[in-house]
């Protein structure tokens, strides 16, 4: 291929787009199922679904946009779409399809998505789901079929469709936390991401995802590399032109730096607001405390002053009983006479 002149080069690559979508023509649709046809999209979905399907058909032609931008290639010229009101209809809607995961499966061959309403009950969440859906055909499109690891293609779907964004970065944050980030051949020794590795696997494999396509021809000449019949791992060192451990290394950096700043600065933010807080809860037991003096500061005053009153009294009452018990008596020349 490189030594083809580029026109040459870019024919073949869309000869060889063009023979893996010469494919199975899909499984007809249910006759109860409402049908929107238009460029490029066959849409067949369950009238219970209609309003969230009308919502999203206008985003369609952006949707494959954003996907030949990323991986480089004119893909999903011709896409049938199912939307299923139930999982339980995948058997008669699409018999061919695995079972629906992360909400829709797809079929390169038929060049066919299904996405679930059950699992997507918002647009919002019906769009994620597709977009999931259609980054996963895209890719298998655009590499002609190559043999992708389930982990990076679950990664770039998941990244794509911006899926769980907050569960997974407070995944990748918990993990950053409590060691370092996994390897790239643990990435691929796990096995895809729908494998017992639950969620931080996805988020991981959506990061290497999102760290792959910082410089935008990444993922192009990855999956150009892919085309061309390279295995995985030289198609990665081609597209990023440093060996697997330099890669891996400068992905496992990126996300230390990236992720471990929220957590110090959480951390650092709950610490404050817990000095915030008990010195406020200092200031206000000190305030009521003085509240409390101040108040009983007048009542003992004047208990004291009552007190005092009534010692005097007390003591005026003793001098008088004193003074006013004997018989009043005058002196005359001299000598004390009693008064009758």
């Amino acid at each position: 291929m490189r030594g083809l002149a580029p026109a040459a080069a870019i024919a073949i690559a869309h000869l060889a787009i063009a023979g893996s979508a010469a494919a199975a023509e899909p499984p007809p649709y249910p006759s109860e199922y409402l049908v929107h046809e238009g460029e490029g999209f066959v849409v067949a979905y369950h009238p219970g679904a209609r309003e969230r399907v009308r919502a999203l058909l206008p985003q369609l032609s952006q949707i494959r946009n954003e996907l030949r931008a990323a991986v480089g290639s004119e893909v999903l010229s011709e896409v049938h779409v199912r939307v299923v009101a139930l999982s339980l209809e995948l058997p008669r809607v699409a018999p061919e399809t695995p079972d629906l995961e992360s909400g829709g499966a797809f079929s390169a061959d038929q060049r066919l998505v299904v996405v679930s309403g059950e699992t997507s009950a918002s647009t919002g969440g019906l769009e994620r789901a597709l977009r999931h859906q259609l980054a996963h055909l895209a890719l298998a499109e655009a590499s002609g079929g190559a043999e992708i690891p389930g982990w990076f293609g679950e990664g770039f779907a998941v990244n794509f469709s911006r899926e769980s964004r907050g569960a997974r970065l407070s995944s990748i944050e918990l993990a950053v936390l409590s060691g370092e980030p996994p390897s790239l051949s643990a990435l691929s020794s796990e096995g895809t991401a729908e494998s017992s590795a639950g969620d931080e696997h996805r988020a991981f494999a959506a990061d290497f995802a999102r760290f792959a396509s910082l410089e935008p021809e990444r993922v192009p000449a990855l999956v150009s590399s892919l085309r061309g019949g390279l295995p995985f791992d030289r198609a990665l060192e081609s597209a990023f032109g440093a060996r697997a451990a330099t890669i891996d290394r400068s992905w496992r950096e990126d996300v230390s730096r990236r992720y471990a700043f929220f957590p110090v600065a959480l951390l650092g933010l709950l610490m404050w607001l817990a000095i915030f807080v008990v010195g406020k809860i200092r200031k206000r037991r000190a305030a009521a405390a003085s509240s409390e003096r101040t108040s009983t500061r007048p009542r003992r005053l004047r208990a004291r002053v009552i007190h005092r009153r009534l010692e005097t009294r007390g003591l005026e009452a003793s001098a008088a009983r004193r003074d006013g018990v004997s018989v009043p008596k005058v002196e005359h020349d001299g000598n004390w006479h009693t008064l009758h």
